[in-house]
């Protein structure tokens, strides 16, 4: 990969320009499948972008974001990290106080919450005089397009793109500093190490703040004009089922997932 597409910027733009009409992402609502396509992403993640510069934050700003596993993740997490700004993915299973902790660590300015977490951090915000925005994630996906838009920001390699905090088994969890480069250099590794091209359908399964997952299960499968299909939950049934209604060709997994699975189909035999 040459070093100018050393950026996340990069692969907004090969959606805009090579995979405009491929779903990028999809989930079931209501019993049926919602899609987004490479140019919608591209289109949202550019208004989601503008509005957080509209609210005063600053390149190099930090903004967290808390979501279940949806296609919001990753158009939140896209619009953030193309604008200049550091993403900071929490974990969905972190309690009030280690949510308030990594975010008072992280000096994160702005949030970015599903409706299951907007309680919470809504009422760890007062405690936190800098972080200055709850935004509450499908009103942001509503944001309509305005004419002060500036575009997406120029990250150069090294800039920092992602603080990924630690599970803190031995202490207090520690921010792990992820540049531009280090994560479009892990997508390219990927894009080698597992065999997939346009048109493939990966089955998001793992939690998204996670490394591996955001890299291999997200930002990999859109760079190489794959689509990302969302499981409501890790019920062995739920994941079948998605992959019959989707005819998914890829899922990413560690062995915990699949022993689970397993033991699903060794239930069901018994």
């Amino acid at each position: 990969m040459a070093s100018t597409s050393l950026n996340i910027q990069s692969l907004l733009e090969k959606l805009r320009s090579e995979f405009s009409d491929i779903v990028a992402f999809r989930i079931k609502r209501d019993g049926s499948y919602v899609e987004l396509t490479g140019q919608q992403v591209v289109d949202r993640a550019e208004i989601i972008g503008a509005h957080l510069q509209s609210l005063g934050l600053e390149t190099g700003d930090r903004v967290a974001l808390l979501s279940e596993n949806r296609p919001e993740w990753g158009v939140s997490y896209l619009a953030i990290v193309c604008h200049g700004f550091i993403a900071v993915p929490l974990d969905r299973l972190l309690k009030p106080l280690e949510i308030r902790n990594i975010l008072e660590d992280s000096g994160s300015r702005a949030a970015v919450v599903s409706d299951d977490f907007l309680s919470d951090v809504e009422a760890i915000a007062s405690e936190l005089p800098g972080l200055t925005h709850v935004l509450q994630m499908d009103r942001l996906m509503a944001v309509e397009k305005t004419e002060a838009s500036a575009g997406l920001s120029e990250s150069q390699p090294d800039d920092l793109a992602a603080l990924i905090y630690t599970s803190g088994t031995t202490g207090n969890p520690k921010g792990v500093m992820l540049s531009h480069r280090n994560i479009m250099s892990n997508v390219a590794a990927c894009r080698n190490a597992i065999s997939f091209s346009r048109g493939d359908n990966f089955l998001s399964v793992l939690p998204l703040h996670h490394t591996f997952e955001c890299t291999a299960g997200f930002l990999a499968p859109l760079y190489g004009g794959a689509s990302v299909t969302y499981v409501g939950s890790l019920k062995s049934r739920d994941i079948i089922d998605t992959m019959k209604e989707t005819s998914a060709t890829v899922m990413l997994g560690v062995p915990l997932l699949y022993e689970k699975m397993y033991a699903g189909i060794m239930r069901a035999v018994r």
